[in-house]
């Protein structure tokens, strides 16, 4: 038996991924079911390289445990499901496993009927096309993944006047490491079954799969456990059609919001939140983001930095002071974040801060 590097990273990572799966059943703080869920992930991930590794190194014999490859080797198709329902979970504080959920395993189940009628049955292209399935189930999942962060980043911008801290960029970006993973053993399937691959590009399509995976791993459970300690997500809210919302207790809401917003001045708050805002007026947060969403077509994240907006520029025309920067004014007026502050600037007034100030000093 000769051992490789690549053999030594599989181990390293397997190691890894169970060592990882058990901290996150034993962590009790943070959202229990986005642990287990991950924590799934990590085991079906571990028992995957295993198998890998076994078959290279040859430690158990095929035969010796023949029907349970059959529900290992098919782990391979729990694994998008698994991370899809982790991310669901990580957005969404209300989701919960459903019986519905279930059909996230039926490729599972297929692929272990068809394991164990292998057994009995060998036939090469069907294996080639379980496989090929496998790789068209990615990128189904894909699809879903990316529109669940795109409704994410919309629903968030109706509760949240600041995002930075909740936006999951880094579940995005770990998502994307996951994808490349993917692409390595998905270029290694092409060339082995165009028969054009050469040990060598299989070798480093493998090394740099496994490193890919190696880090993928640390970083999703380092952040998620981060992310879930300060936020536990938003709640998935209905529409507007539903709302029982009445004609003369919208009229009301408004006025008091109206007021509520010159006088009081609530966007000075960085981290204000629609609940924080909902429960300044006494108005339920649905009813609270629907006039403003109906008075202002704009989201709450939308509203609040606009107000913020027009204060910047209030500051700038009634101060003439020069000696305040333009850095200090932003943090003034809420906003804790400079590109925000420039991209939101620029989107409602068509201009940069440093060209408005220029206007009004010159």
């Amino acid at each position: 038996m000769f051992v490789t590097i690549i053999d030594v990273i599989g181990i390293i990572t397997a190691f890894q991924l169970l060592l990882l799966g058990y901290i996150l059943l034993s962590h009790k703080k943070g959202k229990t079911l986005s642990h287990r869920l991950l924590s799934a992930f990590m085991f079906s991930n571990a028992l995957l390289i295993l198998i890998f590794l076994n078959n290279r190194l040859g430690f158990i014999p095929y035969e010796t445990l023949l029907f349970g490859w059959a529900f290992l080797r098919s782990c391979y198709s729990l694994l998008i499901p698994l991370l899809y329902l982790y991310i669901k979970s990580v957005c969404y504080k209300n989701f919960r496993l459903r019986v519905w959920h279930l059909f996230h395993t039926l490729p599972y189940l297929s692929l272990v009927t068809w394991a164990f009628i292998q057994t009995a049955y060998s036939n090469q292209i069907l294996d080639i096309f379980f496989l090929f399935l496998h790789h068209i189930q990615i990128v189904v999942y894909s699809i879903i993944i990316l529109g669940t962060f795109h409704g994410y980043r919309v629903a968030i911008k109706t509760m949240y006047s600041s995002i930075e801290k909740v936006n999951l960029s880094w579940l995005l970006f770990l998502f994307l490491g996951f994808i490349m993973m993917w692409f390595m053993d998905f270029t290694n399937f092409i060339l082995r079954f165009s028969h054009i691959s050469a040990p060598l590009i299989s070798n480093v399509l493998l090394l740099l799969s496994l490193t890919i995976n190696f880090i993928f791993s640390t970083g999703i459970v380092y952040c998620g456990l981060k992310q879930l300690a300060i936020f536990s997500g938003i709640n998935e809210k209905p529409k507007y059609a539903t709302s029982q919302l009445r004609s003369q207790d919208y009229e009301d809401y408004l006025n008091r919001l109206v007021k509520h917003m010159e006088e009081n001045k609530p966007y000075l708050n960085p981290d204000l939140s629609l609940d924080d805002l909902s429960s300044q007026l006494s108005i339920l947060p649905r009813y609270l983001s629907q006039v403003i969403h109906q008075s202002t077509n704009q989201n709450f994240f939308e509203f609040i930095n606009r107000h913020r907006i027009d204060e910047f520029k209030r500051q700038i025309i009634n101060t003439a002071d020069p000696k305040t920067t333009i850095l200090e004014r932003l943090y003034n007026v809420g906003f804790n974040s400079k590109s925000s502050f420039n991209q939101a600037f620029k989107k409602y007034t068509g201009i940069t801060p440093s060209e408005f100030i220029r206007q009004h000093r010159s």
